[in-house]
C-alpha cells in the first residue's frame, strides 16, 4: 500500500516464441514463385494461327445455258479476231474432252486478257491462220478456266513468225523450243499431227491468271 491506497503492478510480458512449422503445413503467407519462373520473366502470351485468305477458283456457270452462251459468244468473240477453233462441238459442263467421242474444245472462261493478246498476235500475222486446240475444257493439266493457257496449231508461218519476235529462244528439259515474247510463252510441243505452241500469256506471279471473259465484257 501507498499511502492507504492499494498499487497493483502488472505482471511482466513473456516473449513468445513462434512455434515450428509442422511437416505438412504451408504457411500461407510465403509466396511461392511457379515452377521455371524467375524474376523479371513472363509467360508470352499465345497468337492463334492465321489462315491466309484464299480466293476462290473461278469456275465456269453451272447452268447448261449460262455454260453455252459464254462457250458460244468467247468463239464470236474469237471469230472476230481472226482466231479459230479445230472443234465445233464443245465439252458439255463437267465433262473432259477425253470423255467425248472425237474430242472437243472449248473457250469459255478463258480470260479477257488473253483473248485480247491472242488478237494482237493474230492481227500482226495475217498469214498464221491461228486455230485454237486445246482451251479451258477439263482433261488437261495445265489448261483451265480463268487460266491464260492455250494450244495453237502448228503451221510454219506462227514458227516464223515467233523465232523473229523472240526475246529469247532456249529448250526445256523434254528438249522442247521455248520462244519467249514478253511475258508470254510459246513452246512448240508434239509431234506429227498433234504438234502445236503451247501458249502462255503472261508468266510469273500468277500473271497468267485472269477475270474470265464474259458476254458483257465485249457489250
Amino acid at each position: 500500500r501507498r499511502h492507504g491506497r492499494l498499487v497493483v503492478q502488472p505482471a511482466p510480458l513473456k516473449h513468445r516464441t513462434p512455434a515450428a512449422p509442422q511437416p505438412g503445413s504451408r504457411n500461407r503467407h510465403r509466396l511461392r514463385r511457379p515452377a521455371g519462373r524467375g524474376i523479371g520473366t513472363h509467360r508470352p502470351i499465345a497468337t492463334p494461327p492465321t489462315t491466309p485468305p484464299t480466293t476462290p477458283p473461278t469456275t465456269p456457270p453451272t447452268d447448261p445455258d449460262d455454260y453455252s452462251s459464254l462457250e458460244k459468244c468467247t468463239r464470236e468473240k474469237l471469230k472476230k479476231l481472226g482466231i479459230g477453233i479445230n472443234k465445233e462441238v464443245f465439252c458439255p459442263y463437267g465433262k473432259s474432252f477425253r470423255q467425248i467421242k472425237g474430242g472437243c474444245t472449248n473457250v469459255g472462261g478463258l480470260p479477257t486478257k488473253t483473248i485480247n493478246s491472242l488478237g494482237r498476235y493474230s492481227q500482226g500475222c495475217t498469214s498464221c491462220d491461228m486455230t485454237i486446240t486445246g482451251g479451258t475444257e477439263a482433261g488437261h493439266r495445265e489448261h483451265g478456266v480463268g487460266i491464260s493457257v492455250v494450244d495453237i496449231r502448228y503451221n510454219e508461218a506462227i514458227l516464223n513468225y515467233v523465232s523473229d519476235k523472240a526475246n529469247e529462244k532456249t529448250e526445256n528439259t523434254k528438249g522442247e523450243d521455248v520462244y519467249i515474247i514478253g511475258n508470254d510463252i510459246f513452246v512448240d510441243e508434239g509431234k506429227g499431227d498433234n504438234r502445236h505452241f503451247h501458249v502462255t500469256i503472261g508468266t510469273g506471279n500468277n500473271d497468267n491468271k485472269g477475270e474470265p471473259f464474259t458476254c458483257a465484257t465485249d457489250s
